[in-house]
């Protein structure tokens, strides 16, 4: 597969309270309480990896709605060994899941798919598959920001770059992840949410290409 992300464009967080807050917006339904299929694609290059965590063990959170520890459901984020971290919470229990075999390398772009279907998780890693499986089959509820680049819970910051992030609202196929991951995302496609391919290059607001 060819990386199509442009890094002379793509957005850079720094690290240092440094993201971007959508606000308290269940982004089409997706994120809100009893929702129970999603699937958020992207690519991610990480600058560098720590082991700071929130409360629930995620390292360098990229995407998220748990900036009120208490209003939470989901915060991903990559491990200081180059792992991805999902933590769900759903509406049995809480609980991070940790998938790789260290593919998310510093430096590098990689791309990144994970579904949620009724409690089954799946994650494409670069050509690498995971899959896992939760306690509970729906969102529990939450009502913090959603934020990109960071989770103000226990101020966790990504450094890196992001680019392409795609929300959809139900658990994408195999064939449509490999569209994804070939940057043939159009905007107007049915379930899509948001697309937010991050290379505005200036200005404070970000466009979702939806």
């Amino acid at each position: 597969m060819i990386n199509l992300v442009n890094t002379q464009t793509v957005l850079t967080f720094d690290g240092e309270k440094d993201y971007i807050d959508f606000g308290r917006n269940d982004i089409g339904g997706v994120f809100a309480q009893g929702s129970s299929a999603f699937t958020v694609s992207g690519w991610v290059n990480p600058y560098e990896l720590t082991n700071k965590a929130t409360s629930y063990g995620t390292r360098n959170v990229f995407f998220a709605r748990s900036s009120e520890r208490y209003s939470d459901n989901f915060e991903f984020g990559i491990s200081e060994t180059g792992n991805l971290d999902v933590y769900i919470d759903e509406s049995v229990s809480k609980g991070i899941k940790t998938f790789g075999q260290g593919e998310l390398t510093i430096g590098q772009w990689h791309f990144f798919a994970i579904l949620f279907n009724s409690g089954q998780l799946t994650v494409y890693l670069d050509d690498r598959e995971y899959s896992d499986s939760l306690r509970g089959s729906s969102l529990n509820k939450a009502t913090s920001s959603i934020t990109l680049g960071a989770t103000l819970h226990k101020q966790v910051y990504f450094k890196g770059q992001l680019a392409n992030i795609s929300v959809w609202n139900y658990p994408c196929t195999l064939a449509q992840i490999q569209t994804h991951r070939c940057g043939l995302i159009v905007g107007d496609e049915a379930g899509l949410v948001a697309y937010w391919k991050l290379d505005d290059g200036q200005g404070t607001t970000v466009k979702n290409q939806t």
